[in-house]
C-alpha cells in the first residue's frame, strides 16, 4: 500500500527534508506533500527511475536510494496557497455556484447518470420505469424535476427510499429532492406545481 509523506523542505537531509527518507522505506507510488516557503510541492515515488538528481524535477533519498527517486508532479506557488487557505475560512463566491445540470427525456425505462448531472429536469414521454441512479457517491445530495407530461412513473428502482411518506403523485411537475446514504437514495418531494 502506497504512503503519503508531509515534509517541509526538499533537500539538505534534515529530519523535515524530503530526501532524509531512506529509500529501503520507500515504495513505488508513495507519495509526498512538501511544504516550503516558496509553496506546495507534490511528489511521486518511481522505485525504477535511477534518474540524476535534478531538484526539484528529481530528488534522490540521501540513504539507500538504489534506482528510487522521487519525481515532481506538480506545484502551487504561494498565490495558489493563499487562494487554498481562502476555502479553509469563511468566503464569499463572486458568482452563484451549483453541480452540473442536464434536461432530458425518459420513455420507457430511465437511468440516470449523476456523474453526468447532479440536478436533472426529466420530461416523461411514456409511462416509464425510473431506475437506480448510476455513479452515486455517498453523503451527495441530488435533485431531480420531473414533468410527468400526462404519463406515469410505473416503477422505481430498488435503491430509491421515500420512508413513511411513500411514493409520491406524480401527476404534476414535482421537484424530488434526493441524498444517497450509501445504502439507500432517500428521496422526498420539496414542491409540486399548481394542477
Amino acid at each position: 500500500m502506497s504512503k503519503l509523506y508531509r515534509m517541509g523542505a526538499l533537500t539538505g537531509g534534515t529530519d523535515n527534508a524530503l530526501d532524509k527518507i531512506a529509500g529501503d522505506n520507500l515504495n513505488d507510488g508513495d507519495g509526498a506533500l512538501v511544504f516550503t516557503d516558496s509553496g506546495l510541492y507534490v511528489y511521486l515515488l518511481k522505485a525504477d527511475s535511477g534518474l540524476a538528481e535534478d531538484s526539484p524535477a528529481v530528488i534522490s533519498p540521501d540513504a539507500n536510494a538504489g534506482d528510487k527517486r522521487w519525481i515532481w508532479a506538480a506545484k502551487c506557488d504561494t498565490t495558489d496557497l493563499a487562494l487554498f487557505a481562502q476555502f479553509a475560512a469563511a468566503g464569499v463566491w463572486t458568482a452563484q455556484q451549483r453541480p452540473a445540470r442536464a434536461t432530458d427525456t425518459g420513455a420507457t425505462s430511465y437511468a440516470w447518470n449523476v456523474a453526468a448531472a447532479q440536478i436533472l429536469e426529466l420530461t416523461l414521454t411514456d409511462d416509464c420505469t425510473i431506475a437506480n441512479p448510476t455513479n452515486m457517491v455517498a453523503g451527495t445530495d441530488y435533485l431531480l424535476v420531473l414533468d410527468p407530461d400526462g404519463h406515469a412513473v410505473t416503477a422505481w428502482g430498488d435503491l430509491w427510499d421515500w420512508g413513511s411518506a411513500g411514493e409520491p403523485d406524480l401527476s404534476v411537475r414535482t421537484m424530488i429532492h434526493c441524498y444517497y446514504d450509501g445504502t439507500n437514495l432517500l428521496a422526498g418531494t420539496g414542491w409540486e406545481a399548481a394542477a
